[in-house]
């Protein structure tokens, strides 16, 4: 009995040894690394659920066989902006051979994008448990950053084609505010002759309402055509008045000589102030008849400056001191006789004129030198048109004050400028500054190299260092002023 116990005892150890027991899973490396994307991206975070993920990652292990397949181990990620989202490791049902085994690292839950990281232990009661270091890169689909990059675009191009449209109509809003006041100071004090554009403020009227109410490029279009072709028929209208009252302060300024008066000079002038004004729709006619008046203009005043040298050297002649040569004068550079000796109204051409000019240009001189050599005092003053300024006139259109509507654009540049600028620099500083190690020399040649691409996107131009202010409204003005 003893021999028995003894030989039970020796051979116990060695069945204890011959027994060798289950190797410990461990993992083939210390960390894994994945990416996985969220199908419905920001919607996510509204409609509380994480929705369709993809995208998992292959972890190898070492002897997963005492692993349970059907119980996964289970852990939270946590992310730096405090959310957190769970993974679980998944045992397939088969091993790869050798003892290896490919476990499934999946993502079930994700409260938003990010960069979740955090350890994954096998037995998180046990302190020395396998443990791989998960990070898992949680992004949207691709689809929605595009979306809102198009929607992006689509809404900064609606701004500033809304911002276009806005100041193209104040634009010709101006013009056209500005060629009727024009008009209608000139229409205060028009001759006799020149009756007023019947219907035009009325017509002014209906274009500035149809620019207030145009919303497309189009309707611009076609109002500022019209706006156009009224602000030509004023400055025509306006053009006609003043080379009419121009004509007629020059014949006003003729010397009161019964000569003079009677002269074919002041005689065809005054026919062409009696001849019927061309109608404004033609330009071509209003053209050739300012022309004629601007011509006959300055023949006239020229004629009566001559006149009156003639009338001097005349006085200072007939108080006695004779001078043979400055009697020839008198008889030679008579403004009349120079005048009858070029073509008439209508039948000279621009060098006719300016051959006339010249002569009683030069006959006058030589009158004036005659009279000096014969010490007579004369006066050499000129006059000039002593037309006053024109009452108000009653405000009929209703378009706003010029100095408003470019205040209102320039409001306008201010307020795109700035949002541009926020919005580029935004673009810059949220992936690149904010919750980032900022100050290296990296950091600020980025910031310059973005500043400098910047120059393509914030219009400079609205800013009246880098453009002109607006002053289209007063450059269409001084054509008919």
């Amino acid at each position: 009995m003893l021999r028995t116990r003894h030989a039970l005892l020796l051979v116990l150890p060695l069945l204890g040894a011959a027994a060798p027991a289950h190797a410990a899973p461990r993992f083939e490396q210390e960390s894994e690394t994945t990416t996985v994307t969220r199908a419905f991206g920001p919607l996510s975070s509204l409609v509380g659920r994480t929705g369709p993920l993809h995208g998992r990652a292959e972890v190898p292990m070492r002897d997963a066989g005492s692993l349970s397949a059907a119980a996964p181990v289970t852990t939270f990620l946590v992310a730096d902006t405090g959310s957190a989202a769970r993974v679980r490791l998944r045992r397939p049902a088969e091993p790869r051979g050798d003892g290896l085994w490919i476990m499934d690292l999946e993502v079930t839950d994700v409260s938003r994008a990010g960069t979740y990281a955090g350890v994954l232990r096998l037995d998180p009661a046990a302190a020395d448990s396998p443990k791989l270091k998960a990070t898992v890169h949680v992004q949207d689909f691709i689809l929605w950053p595009l979306l809102v990059l198009i929607a992006g675009a689509l809404l900064g191009g609606l701004g500033r084609r809304y911002v276009e449209l806005l100041r193209e109509r104040n634009r010709v809003r101006t013009t056209l505010a500005s060629a009727v006041r024009s008009y209608r100071r000139a229409a205060a004090v028009a001759p006799a002759g020149l009756p007023p554009l019947a219907g035009a403020e009325t017509e002014a009227d209906r274009v500035d309402d149809a620019l207030r109410q145009a919303n497309s490029a189009s309707e611009v279009r076609r109002a500022a055509d019209a706006a156009s072709a009224l602000v030509q028929r004023l400055a025509r209208w306006v053009q006609l008045r003043n080379a009419l009252t121009g004509l007629q302060a020059a014949v006003e300024s003729v010397p009161a000589d019964p000569e003079i008066e009677a002269s074919d000079a002041v005689r065809d002038a005054e026919a062409l102030l009696g001849d019927r004004a061309p109608d404004v729709e033609d330009a071509d006619a209003v053209a050739q008849h300012v022309q004629l008046l601007a011509d006959q203009r300055a023949i006239v005043r020229l004629i009566g400056e001559t006149w009156r040298e003639h009338l001097r050297l005349s006085a200072a002649l007939g108080a006695g001191e004779d001078h043979p040569e400055a009697r020839a004068a008198l008889r030679h550079q008579d403004p009349r006789t120079i005048y009858t000796q070029t073509p008439g109204p209508g039948t000279r051409d621009a060098a006719d004129v300016a051959r006339l000019l010249r002569r009683l240009a030069a006959a006058a001189r030589t009158l004036r030198w005659h009279a000096a050599e014969a010490r007579t005092l004369f006066l050499s003053a000129t006059e000039e048109d002593a037309a006053g300024a024109p009452g108000p006139a009653a405000e009929t259109f209703r378009v706003p004050d010029p100095a408003s509507l470019e205040a209102e654009v320039r409001t306008w540049d201010y307020a795109l400028f700035a949002v541009s600028v926020v919005v580029v620099a935004l673009a810059y500083l949220i992936p690149l500054y904010i919750g980032k190690a900022y100050g290296s020399w990296d950091d600020y040649l980025t910031a310059f190299a973005a500043g400098f691409a910047g120059t393509l996107v914030i219009p400079w131009d609205r800013l009246p260092l880098f453009a002109e202010t607006l002053r289209a409204p007063k450059a269409d003005v001084a054509k008919i002023a």
